[in-house]
């Protein structure tokens, strides 16, 4: 009976979902395709821009990449006509040369060959010239105002110094080639294209020169370029034209058109910026503007198509040939884009069409064929159901155990974890034992207050308004807080602080989950103030040397102001000893003022990172140290490359070098060492920059080598160390300057003699 009464609800539900199933497949078939319709259009639309964009922009620049090829093969062609009139030219000098050498003056040879150029000539416009190269005096040209002067200052139109780049070209070669701008000796009006030769003739300093003018040649090569691509079939809708440009900036008859194959009646005419097209724009005027940014570009504007009367959205590339001045262009129209759309459109809809009909015959063919396996199935269906219902009452049972696992486990975490909720605006909803435990407070005195009752008075402001601009984001904030005790006292603690959610996903306040951290911070307190001890510490040595410095300027200072006294008591002090021993008390003053300022930089207490020269850092440290290297005798050997630069705490490393050179020199008395030797080198290797301090007292016992940087550790007696000056040192390499710093014993030699000591590396990684 229960088989039945599942029977019929699942054949009903499967006979539901075929024609259900069917029914959306079908909507969103149609729905998908029309989408793929639109997005294909949209393809379509922008691979139509594309590919047609590239392909007028590779029309024009294989045309402007032909004029360059072109103009490449007229200076060609000129180059070979010029070397061979310099190569007849230099014969004739050759020739006079060797048969008037010692028989006349250089002058006069020099002479005699002007008298064979002035006659050696090509065609109206082809001359040779001549000028010293040291005084630049020309000696031969076709102008008569140029003979006798001076040329070196002469500019062509376009800037250029043109006896300075002959120049600076024959010092490359021997023969070279320069293209200048001239007047022609049948135009002396106008400056014209020329492609000069000069070589030089060593034996009377002469610079020998010819040239030709390109204008005429590259007048040939145009005509031949516009027939090229006059005659040049273009594609239906595409076309290309020239323009002759006569100002870039725009203006009336600003260009000629000299090219248009698919409008010939604008051949030869001047065109205008101020035309504006169908809609509005001055599209002339932008594309002059394109040209003088970027000297080429796209530009979208309206343009009557070929062949009919009205005006077309139209796609243009065009690009400015600077040697010729010409602007090469070619375009595509949008309304055949159109075309192309509506083609595809018919297209997608008589296939999708087709694909909806195969589609619905299958969902037929499949919906018989579900609904056979149906039948079977459900049979199985009603078995398992009954099977799994008993299975199903099991594990209710099984999860009201776990339950109950769960609520213990929980009462275990709030025994032994210090976490709190509160509410959006910080009021507590909920704390663990073990906070109300550590706090002091009960769970009620807690409940319904504010966050801030165990707030601690140390704890700066700040540092909570960035914990709550943290969570408001919806991001965790992990940071160490200081609490207040109900008794007064205080306790540390790690905390993060998340947002919670409810079952819909909304915001309905936050958890903090805390790690004690009491003791930590303790340890580190008292660690901090040990180390203050052992700056002061230092700072107090370097009083006791800046004492001992100032002995000797005090003491001449002294005498200095006590001479001056007797002297003018006694009527004997001159100007001139007056003016020595002020002098003397000036020298010495400045020497105590420079002391002063070393320590003073030294005891700064700024934290500030900067870029500074190593040698002149280390230069101040020596000053520091230095009555304690004088006093116990110590020989300092200096290998420092002035040229690194390191960026950092200053001041923290040269506490770095007081620490080790303390300790070297507590070792050097410790075992007595007679000759106290410290080198002290700076060099990079590699991607490192290294300092490194050696010294020859016997090196570092093997088992104490790798514990020399833990804290508090010492060889010598607790009143005479604390431990900590190499680990002040570690801390601050590794720490704080991002270093690293190793110590290792090394065996060297020493003019002509062996030392074992103690080598300390501090290494920084650069660029």
């Amino acid at each position: 009976m229960k088989s039945r009464n599942f029977f019929i609800p699942i054949i009903s539900l499967v006979i539901f979902s075929i024609i259900a199933i069917s029914t959306f497949n079908a909507y969103l078939n149609i729905t998908t395709f029309s989408k793929h319709i639109d997005n294909d259009i949209k393809t379509l639309q922008k691979t139509y821009l594309e590919k047609h964009k590239k392909e007028v922009q590779e029309k024009v620049d294989n045309i402007f990449r032909d004029i360059e090829f072109q103009i490449s093969k007229v200076e060609e062609f000129a180059k070979d006509r010029l070397k061979e009139r310099l190569s007849t030219s230099m014969k004739i000098i050759n020739f006079i040369y060797n048969q008037k050498k010692g028989k006349i003056s250089d002058e006069q040879i020099v002479s005699l060959i002007a008298k064979h150029f002035s006659v050696l000539t090509y065609g109206n416009d082809g001359y040779f010239f001549m000028y010293n190269n040291k005084t630049n005096i020309m000696k031969f040209h076709i102008r008569k105002d140029f003979i006798g002067k001076d040329v070196y200052h002469f500019v062509d139109k376009k800037g250029q110094r043109v006896i300075a780049l002959y120049a600076k070209k024959l010092k490359k070669e021997k023969v070279a080639y320069a293209k200048i701008y001239f007047p022609k000796p049948s135009d002396p009006t106008k400056e014209y294209p020329k492609l000069v030769i000069v070589t030089k003739f060593e034996p009377l300093n002469l610079t020998i020169g010819t040239g030709i003018y390109l204008d005429d040649i590259e007048k040939k090569v145009q005509k031949l370029i516009l027939e090229k691509y006059n005659d040049v079939k273009m594609k239906q809708n595409s076309y290309t034209f020239f323009m002759k440009l006569h100002n870039i900036n725009g203006g009336k008859h600003f260009a000629t058109m000299i090219l248009n194959p698919n409008r010939p009646d604008l051949i030869n005419k001047k065109l205008d910026d101020d035309v504006q097209d169908a809609s509005g724009k001055y599209y002339r005027k932008e594309y002059l503007a394109i040209l003088q940014t970027c000297q080429s570009g796209f530009l979208k504007y309206w343009y009557k198509k070929p062949y009919m009367n009205e005006q077309k959205p139209k796609m243009s590339y065009f690009r400015l040939q600077k040697e010729w001045n010409w602007i090469i262009a070619s375009g595509f129209y949008y309304d055949d884009l159109e075309k192309e759309i509506a083609h595809m459109k018919q297209n997608l809809t008589d296939y999708s069409t087709n694909i909806m009909q195969k589609t619905l015959i299958w969902i037929i063919i499949l919906s018989f064929f579900v609904i056979a396996i149906s039948i079977f199935v459900t049979s199985k269906i009603n078995d398992t159901i009954l099977k799994y219902t008993h299975k199903i009452e099991n594990l209710n049972q099984k999860l009201k155990d776990k339950r109950k696992q769960v609520e213990n486990n929980m009462k275990i975490i709030s025994e032994h974890v210090v976490i709190s909720k509160t509410d959006l605006h910080g009021k507590i909803i909920e704390v663990s034992d073990a906070f109300c435990k550590l706090s002091g407070y009960s769970r009620e005195e807690l409940i319904g207050k504010p966050h801030n009752i165990v707030r601690h008075p140390d704890m700066p402001k700040s540092a909570f308004k960035d914990m709550w601009a943290t969570i408001k984001k919806d991001k965790t904030w992990k940071g160490e807080v200081k609490n207040l005790k109900k008794d007064g006292g205080y306790y540390w603690f790690i905390a993060d602080i998340s947002p919670m959610y409810d079952e819909k996903d909304k915001k309905i306040g936050y958890m903090a989950i805390r790690t004690d951290i009491t003791a930590k911070k303790d340890y580190e307190e008292e660690h901090k103030k040990l180390i203050q001890a052992e700056r002061l510490a230092s700072m107090g040595e370097l009083i006791g040397n800046i004492a001992h410095q100032w002995r000797q300027p005090l003491s001449a200072i002294s005498t200095a102001a006590s001479a001056i006294v007797v002297e003018k008591e006694y009527g004997i002090l001159t100007d001139k000893k007056l003016i020595e021993f002020l002098n003397s008390i000036e020298k010495h003053t400045q020497y105590l003022s420079n002391t002063i300022e070393n320590f003073k930089n030294f005891t700064k207490n700024e934290k500030i990172e900067k870029l500074f020269f190593i040698s002149e850092q280390i230069d101040s440290f020596l000053k520091l140290v230095n009555p304690s290297i004088e006093e116990h005798d110590i020989k300092l050997i200096l290998h420092i490359d002035k040229t690194l630069e390191l960026f950092g705490y200053e001041n923290d490393l040269t506490q770095c070098y007081i620490n080790i050179f303390h300790n070297i020199e507590d070792v050097f008395e410790d075992r007595n060492i007679k000759e106290k030797l410290i080198f002290i080198s700076v060099y990079k290797e590699k991607n490192n920059i290294i300092i490194s301090f050696k010294d020859n007292a016997g090196g570092i016992e093997k088992d104490i080598l790798p514990k020399v940087f833990e804290p508090y550790f010492t060889t010598k007696h607790q009143s005479q160390g604390t431990g900590l000056g190499l680990h002040i040192a570690y801390n601050i390499i590794v720490n704080e300057l991002n270093g690293k710093i190793e110590v290792a014993n090394e065996t060297f030699v020493y003019k002509d003699k062996t030392y074992t000591g103690a080598r300390f590396d501090m290494i920084f990684e650069v660029e």
